[in-house]
């Protein structure tokens, strides 16, 4: 049974922040992994990174989505706390509709617990979109409500992009070929790459970490870019294929403004790709 304290689906703002989490934990059995769609299941003036809030009561907690034209949905979130994560697909049922299924995670202090069902569905509108969250073992439900990343519709131009991204404990490149790679303070590499989708600010990510103990996997996921007053960022959430581990990551290009990233070390104590494999 789900705790009414919890909210499993929920995030950040994508006002900038890093965080990572592991888990031990092997997927639950009754809970469907994420699976790739062949077709556009969401238009792109659907698709793209939301920001808003998630709400229970009087219980609020900040709320962000990427929302994939392929029809996968990635969330995570803190309330300073615990870190929220959810995995889902689904569609827009030929309309402007949002429904999504899939798994969602909680994790405190590094510990994380089991993967449970969940579903979202809702409807879009003028950039935004309003729906609920339910959970097939549980009578709590959540309102969800999001506007859509002013950047959403911006298409991807991977010359302009490419460059050093960092933050405090990491940095990664990337190159004109869409190839990234990266190294964190305690020598933890990563090699990938991204896939931009078609005219919107949106792409596929994947990458193999190593020299990182139990975190030494290969991460797959979704991202963007993100410009705002103090520069353009570098955003993206991803999961391990064997879904033990999670890591939402946003680098500062060169010249960019560190305040905001800095300000978000402090808040999550500085949690970097590495941190998810000495909390576990």
């Amino acid at each position: 049974m789900l705790k009414q304290t919890k909210v499993l689906l929920s995030v950040s703002a994508l006002a900038l922040f890093l965080t990572a989490c592991g888990s031990d934990k092997e997927n639950s059995t009754n809970v469907p992994d994420y699976k790739p769609e062949s077709t556009q299941n969401f238009s792109n003036a659907q698709s793209g990174i939301y920001a808003g809030e998630a709400k229970m009561g009087s219980y609020t907690v900040a709320l962000g989505i990427m929302v994939a034209p392929d029809g996968r949905v990635l969330t995570t979130s803190t309330d300073g706390a615990s870190l929220f994560w959810g995995d889902f697909s689904g569609s827009n049922n030929g309309a402007n509709q949002i429904s999504v299924s899939g798994r969602v995670i909680s994790c405190d202090a590094g510990e994380c617990g089991e993967w449970n069902s969940s579903s979202v569905s809702g409807t879009f509108s003028s950039n935004e979109f309003t729906a609920k969250q339910t959970f097939p073992d549980s009578s709590l439900s959540y309102d969800l409500m999001g506007i859509r990343s002013p950047n959403a519709d911006t298409t991807i131009d991977l010359k302009s992009r490419a460059g050093t991204y960092s933050e405090s404990h990491s940095f990664v490149e990337l190159l004109e070929d869409a190839t990234i790679s990266g190294v964190d303070t305690n020598g933890c590499t990563f090699t990938g790459n991204i896939e931009p989708y078609d005219e919107i600010n949106m792409f596929k990510i994947e990458y193999i970490a190593s020299g990182c103990g139990s975190l030494s996997k290969k991460f797959s996921g979704l991202g963007g870019f993100e410009t705002t007053k103090d520069g353009t960022f570098f955003a993206s959430q991803t999961i391990s294929t064997d879904s033990t581990v999670f890591a939402t990551h946003i680098w500062a290009l060169q010249g960019a403004t560190q305040a905001s990233v800095s300000t978000i070390n402090t808040d999550f104590e500085g949690a970097s790709i590495r941190s998810g494999v000495t909390k576990q």
